[in-house]
């Protein structure tokens, strides 16, 4: 669905007999989302390991909640697999750091198997095309490299869950820090009738 602003109408411009003038969007809600966003990617830099454990269990319980009930509607096995989930659902609300602390050692799990994927293929084809365009040494060890860093992270991950946590909580905090200052900001654009107000947002 897209939602097209366009700019507000002149009183100079001549309207039809019954039209009325359109009003600006008053953008209450932009405000509000874009406050949200930014409060929450403050909490996950002040208190990374709390909030994202928190907010993962909200999410993850939801999820699990919202996917049980719909299978609770089709009855029949449904309400057995729909009754199943939406126990884990309320399991992650109450348990939240058990949520966390499993979905880390699957990243981290993750992330070495894909490094080791990686580092197979990259030895056998890309360093092998990077030696024949003149690079030899450089061109493997780049070709290598992001393997690498992938196991490395997922070995992290696995050894230090809660340094994982709170760096991908301090990344997560600041986009959506900046996610909420540009909300903010268009928000004000399409208040004031500025270039933005022709703006199309795609939801």
């Amino acid at each position: 669905m897209s939602i097209q602003f366009q700019p507000p109408i002149s009183p100079d411009e001549p309207q039809s007999a019954g039209a009325g003038i359109p009003r600006r969007p008053s953008g209450v809600w932009g405000f509000v989302a874009g406050g949200v966003m930014i409060a929450a990617g403050l909490g996950l830099i002040v208190w990374p390991i709390f909030a994202a454990t928190w907010l993962l269990g909200v999410l993850v319980g939801a999820a699990l909640l919202v996917n049980g009930i719909g299978l609770m509607t089709r009855g029949g096995v449904g309400l057995i697999g729909g009754a199943l989930l939406g126990l884990l659902g309320v399991l992650a609300f109450l348990m939240p750091d058990a949520i966390a602390t499993a979905i880390v050692t699957f990243a981290g799990v993750g992330f070495i198997a894909l490094g080791a994927i990686w580092i197979a293929f990259a030895s056998r084809f890309i360093a092998a095309a990077a030696a024949r365009a003149g690079g030899r040494g450089l061109g493997k060890v780049t070709a290598l490299l992001p393997g690498a860093l992938l196991a490395a992270g997922g070995v992290v991950a696995l050894i230090w869950p809660d340094l994982a946590l709170a760096v991908v909580a301090v990344i997560g905090g600041l986009c959506l820090i900046a996610l909420g200052v540009f909300v903010v900001w268009l928000t004000r654009k399409l208040r004031r009738g500025g270039p933005a107000s022709q703006t199309t947002i795609i939801l």
